[in-house]
């Protein structure tokens, strides 16, 4: 990974699925920043690359987690020294921690910010069954969930386990157990830098 970052320039995109992972910037023992942040940071504002963020579950604990993930997006604006009492400083380096002007970022100061946003209503589905878990209003009519006044009602469907014979599943056994898969490791050029090629043909037979 570590290789693969060094790598990335302006015509990368770094995708992060399931960016809720970094919700903590800072290390719990020492208080400094996690290496994983400091390496995403480096790729992304001095070498360019350009960054995705997922996530359908942004925080869990406090809105900070949110401010921590989209730290990792480009900050290249000029740095606004006003701290978070409106009061402006000199820019100094005991100052330089403070917010650039286009930094990504949801306002902590405002009490009620959090709460409004914490009460939008759903606006797409993404995963039918917790949408249906958390949000469905349950009738006698079936379960639905409300699109700002519109009904949009959640199908019943039953689940059933079916076994199902795997298909040459003898063969495939010996074949697995005698190793047919494995293949000489190959070493190839890629952007000047050596890589080696890696084989998940035998996991993906074994889950298969």
């Amino acid at each position: 990974m570590k290789r693969a970052l060094q790598m990335v320039d302006k015509e990368c995109l770094i995708i992060i699925d399931e960016s809720q992972h970094f919700k903590n910037r800072l290390r719990a023992k020492d208080g400094n920043l996690r290496k994983s942040f400091e390496r995403l940071v480096e790729a992304v504002n001095k070498q360019g690359a350009y960054m995705l963020l997922l996530t359908a579950t942004p925080y869990t604990k406090s809105p900070e987690d949110i401010n921590n993930q989209l730290y990792l997006l480009p900050h290249h604006a000029e740095r606004e020294y006003v701290t978070t009492t409106g009061q402006q400083v000199f820019p100094t380096a005991e100052f330089n921690h403070l917010a650039d002007v286009g930094a990504w970022k949801i306002n902590l100061a405002n009490e009620g910010y959090f709460a409004k946003f914490q009460q939008l209503p759903v606006t797409t589905i993404i995963s039918t069954a917790q949408v249906a878990k958390y949000f469905a209003t349950s009738t006698e009519e079936g379960d639905y969930v409300d699109f700002h006044g519109n009904k949009r009602w959640i199908p019943r469907i039953t689940i059933a386990k079916i076994p199902v014979p795997v298909v040459q599943e003898e063969s495939m056994l010996k074949a697995l157990k005698r190793n047919y898969f494995k293949h000489r490791v190959m070493r190839f050029k890629n952007r000047n830098e050596w890589q080696y090629s890696v084989s998940t043909i035998t996991k993906e037979a074994r889950v298969s």
